[in-house]
Order: C-alpha cells, then sequence, then structure tokens
C-alpha cells in the first residue's frame, strides 16, 4: 500500500509545493515579529552602555569638580550628583526593558500547523 502522501506527491505535486510555500510565508512573517523584538532588545541594550558611560565620565568630573572648587563657592552643588543621575537612572531603565523577557517559543503558529499535518497524514493512514 503506498503511503497517502507518495500518492498525493505523485498525482497533485502542485499542492505540496503550495503548501510549503505557506509554510515558507508563515514562517517569514514570525520570524520578522521575533527579529523586530531582537533588534528592540539589542537597541535598548547599547542605549544603556552608552547612557552608563556617560554616566560615569559625568560623575567623574564632578567628583574632580569636587575635589578642585570648594562646595562653598559652587553656585548649585547640587548638580554635582543631579547631572550624573539623569543618565545613570535613564541606563537603568533602557536595562529593565532589554531584561523584559521574549516570547518562550519561536515559531509558535508554525508548529502549530505542523502538528497539525501531522494528525492529518496520521489519520489518513489509518484508513484504508
Amino acid at each position: 500500500m503506498i503511503h497517502p502522501l507518495f500518492r498525493l506527491l505523485a498525482s497533485e505535486p502542485g499542492k505540496l509545493v503550495e503548501h510549503a510555500g505557506a509554510y515558507a510565508e508563515l514562517a517569514r512573517a514570525e520570524t520578522a515579529g521575533n527579529v523586530r523584538g531582537v533588534g528592540r532588545r539589542l537597541a535598548c541594550l547599547a542605549a544603556a552602555v552608552l547612557l552608563g558611560g556617560t554616566a560615569v565620565g559625568l560623575a567623574g568630573m564632578a567628583v574632580l569638580l569636587a575635589a578642585t572648587i570648594p562646595l562653598q563657592q559652587m553656585p548649585l552643588p547640587a548638580a554635582l550628583w543631579l547631572v550624573p543621575a539623569v543618565p545613570a537612572l535613564a541606563a537603568v531603565l533602557c536595562a529593565w526593558v532589554a531584561r523584559r523577557p521574549m516570547p518562550g517559543r519561536w515559531l509558535p503558529t508554525v508548529r502549530a500547523q505542523w502538528q497539525a499535518d501531522l494528525a492529518l497524514l496520521r489519520q489518513l493512514e489509518r484508513q484504508p
């Protein structure tokens, strides 16, 4: 007895090619969404690194200013910690956004369709 898949392949190969094309389109659509999510995550990580480096640089300048100029002569001494705190908080926020979990599985719709197709093939195998 010939397997139903081979019979379909021999009698109507266009349907299998069309079905494979539909799988490819479904995978492309799902992958595009996942790639956008990964891109956002990488952009947030890059921003966190740049903002963290900026905060460290500004904090170093603040330490140098505090060491060279007496606090009584400074017009706004709170700026020594306020200015580096802004990019530091932004870096923490970007890192937090980047650490949010990604969706658990890639291509869940393709996997579900594959399982449905396998179930249909198994059902066709059982039929005489």
